[in-house]
């Protein structure tokens, strides 16, 4: 059984056999599981390098901090080209896209693990970051058409939870795998992965059409969006390095700033839009999208400082750290088999500020950690309901985000939603490690600069809580095929 990515503006073709009157069968969740493999190894690679850095540096001697570029310039790829590769996922076919994506982030991994010198292994994170830009928008857009209803709900669920689980996971994998074997195989990882979803794609989803000649790529759009979200991204993260009062931070951030503008100055003027204009006035999509940059500033941050913690207070290991985060992964998939319920119950306005609210506790109890630090009784109990929290509200955030968008939008809305994930996940760590640096005399290693920073993070949550709970939908989600999700690149099956 396989899925045919429609024609733009042709009648679907080559549904499934109908089960009774006027019913088709369902999607297999083997599409899921296999476009979720690909995501996990994006996810992943957020932090799965962070706790091989100093075996990387030792290896490849870095000069003096710039061993931090094999993280950052991930970041700045990924999210400075997020909305194109939206974009091309709506004009070119989510198949196509997705195809590229994933050939370019596995043969990036491959290149990684084998370079013998810095400047070699940086270039390769960029060429990885570009594939995840090209990747993840796909695969989000390919599960909101090819899921309808409860299943749907479901489905996006699960890929909140591995959003929100996979950063935390990378410290665990990143961890075992340098002890165990060598810092090379944090990206050899991805190889059979890669290679197996490429195989099973194919089997599963057949061949997009070519894009219809009116559907055009906004080509300036897309330059000065891709710089801009990357200055931005690098402004913010610069700022965890060099203070946010420092003339090289707000210079960066003022020219961020003024691509922004320039960006929605373009974008207002041309024909197709990189970010058609219709994507601004869909509550759900930009209440979500504000939601998840929220969610993601704590996630990141957050696991950031625990690391710190950790590592300084209680001495663990790299490997030891991974397994002290174990249980915030468990929590968030927990939350993510009980989000639909919850969902369900509550809505999306409800659930979501329910969520950061217990994430608000989860950052609070964390805060509270007094010398000396006992693991079971000062880090676990603010770890689990941080990572319960913050796992139902991405599960809320991403069910919501794509809810009511039409077909040939989709990849589009799902740039766009991850586009506010990557900024938020760099803000996370600039802004709680600069709370954190300013008791502790700028050093992250001292405990009380840890309890500021956790703190922050639950101020912070619990004011976008307040705001999830203003501005999102107060009714259940539209999730069957009446949301419109059968335009423009449509799935349908057949067998």
């Amino acid at each position: 059984m396989t899925l045919r990515d429609d024609q733009p503006g042709l009648a679907p073709t080559g549904a499934a056999t109908p089960a009774g009157p006027g019913a088709a069968r369902p999607t297999p969740w083997t599409v899921l599981v296999v476009l979720a493999c690909a995501q996990a190894m994006v996810a992943l690679d957020v932090t799965v390098v962070n706790v091989a850095l100093p075996a990387i540096d030792a290896d490849l001697r870095f000069g003096p901090g710039d061993v931090q570029w094999v993280v950052s310039v991930y970041v700045l790829a990924t999210g400075g080209l997020l909305l194109l590769g939206g974009r091309l996922a709506d004009l070119f076919g989510a198949r196509r896209v997705f195809l590229a994506g994933l050939i370019l982030f596995t043969v990036a991994s491959a290149v990684s693990g084998l370079s013998n010198t810095s400047a070699l292994l940086v270039a390769s994170r960029a060429m990885q970051g570009a594939g995840a830009a090209l990747l993840s928008p796909a695969a989000l857009s390919i599960i909101a058409l090819v899921y309808d209803g409860e299943r749907r709900a479901k489905a996006l669920g699960a890929w909140g939870a591995i959003a929100s689980g996979g950063a935390a996971a990378g410290l665990l994998v990143g961890g075992a795998l340098t002890t165990w074997l060598d810092w090379r195989w944090a990206f050899f990882i991805n190889l059979p992965v890669g290679l197996l979803v490429l195989i099973l794609v194919p089997r599963l989803i057949s061949r997009s059409p070519r894009v219809a000649a009116t559907g055009q790529l906004d080509l300036i759009g897309a330059v000065v969006g891709t710089a801009a979200f990357a200055v931005t991204i690098y402004g913010i993260s610069d700022a965890d390095r060099h203070g946010w009062g420092a003339t090289r931070t707000v210079l960066l951030l003022a020219v961020g700033v003024a691509l922004l503008g320039l960006f929605a100055g373009v974008e207002r003027h041309v024909r197709r839009p990189l970010v058609p204009p219709a994507l601004w006035r869909q509550r759900s999509l930009a209440a979500s999208t504000v939601g998840i940059f929220g969610a993601t500033i704590t996630l990141v941050g957050a696991l950031f400082l625990g690391a710190f913690m950790l590592q300084t207070t209680l001495r663990a290991s790299a490997l030891e750290t991974g397994f002290a985060l174990l249980p915030m992964v468990v929590a968030i998939a927990l939350a993510a088999h009980l989000g639909g319920a919850l969902l369900g119950h509550l809505g999306p306005r409800w659930a979501s500020a329910v969520g950061l609210a217990v994430a608000a506790v989860g950052a609070l109890l964390l805060s509270r950690a007094t010398t000396p630090v006992s693991y079971p009784a000062d880090i676990l109990p603010g770890l689990v309901l941080l990572g319960f929290g913050l796992g139902l509200s991405f599960v809320v955030f991403s069910v919501t985000a794509l809810s009511g968008i039409e077909g040939d939008r989709a990849g589009s809305a799902s740039g766009l939603y991850m586009t506010s994930h990557d900024i938020g996940g760099a803000f996370g760590v600039a802004i709680l490690s600069s709370a954190a640096g300013a008791v502790s005399g700028g050093s992250l290693l001292v405990l009380a600069g840890q309890q500021r920073g956790f703190l922050v993070a639950a101020g912070v949550t619990a004011g976008f809580a307040i705001v999830a709970a203003l501005t999102m939908p107060a009714g259940r989600p539209a999730t069957g095929s009446a949301a419109g999700l059968h335009g423009g690149h449509g799935f349908k099956l057949h067998g």
